[in-house]
């Protein structure tokens, strides 16, 4: 059932829901300014091998969310990803032209939408990232090679990432039950979004 966010709170707090579920990005106003004695949680959902193909890593933080989350203790979430999709038409062609003009802006203006006021989401886009069965379109894709190298999601660099990682932390992926292999997982992904954002500062 779908409620705004006044209703689907007042039917929390009777107890007529059980739960609230949000698909939308981080940080929420409406959840930011729950009061601390609002009674209501954040329900961690791990990441697990299921989710992958169709979710990446998320997490919910005192920084967004002081009333909801204690400092230090970070809630497991998963995100789902958006993909921005153009229609191929023709070369040399007016809609052609008008979606180049708009994909080159897009990039050569990037560090401009990570910026203030630009919601903080921007922030973490992957320019880079692909959609299994899906084409780059070729303008998107000449502009994505022009950037710098660490923009660019490389499987050789994401090999050598986790080789790091595994060095890094004493780690082994062998003989590993499924539950440890997820776990490792899990502190993976954690380390490469950390690397990655000491990256872009």
């Amino acid at each position: 059932m779908l409620y705004d966010n006044s209703t689907a709170l007042q039917k929390l707090r009777s107890g007529e829901l059980a739960a609230l579920v949000r698909v939308i990005g981080r940080p929420i106003a409406f959840f930011a300014k729950l009061p601390p004695d609002s009674g209501l949680h954040f329900v961690p959902i791990p990441l697990s091998r299921s989710f992958p193909d169709y979710y990446a890593l998320g997490e919910l933080t005192s920084k967004d969310y002081p009333t909801l989350v204690p400092e230090g203790q970070p809630v497991d979430t998963i995100a789902v990803p958006a993909v921005l999709a153009v229609f191929n038409w023709p070369k040399n062609t007016d809609r052609y032209q008008r979606v180049q003009k708009f994909v080159e802006a897009l990039f050569t203006k990037w560090d401009k939408f990570r910026e203030p006021p630009r919601h903080p989401k921007w922030r973490d886009v992957n320019l880079a990232a692909t959609v299994p069965g899906w084409t780059r379109w070729s303008v998107a894709e000449d502009m994505l090679r022009s950037l710098r190298p660490q923009d660019a999601a490389d499987p050789q660099v994401a090999s050598r990432e986790f080789s790091t990682f595994l060095k890094n932390t004493g780690s082994t992926n062998a003989n590993l039950t499924d539950e440890q292999r997820e776990a490792l997982f899990r502190q993976f992904l954690q380390w490469q979004e950390k690397q990655r954002a000491n990256r872009v500062r």
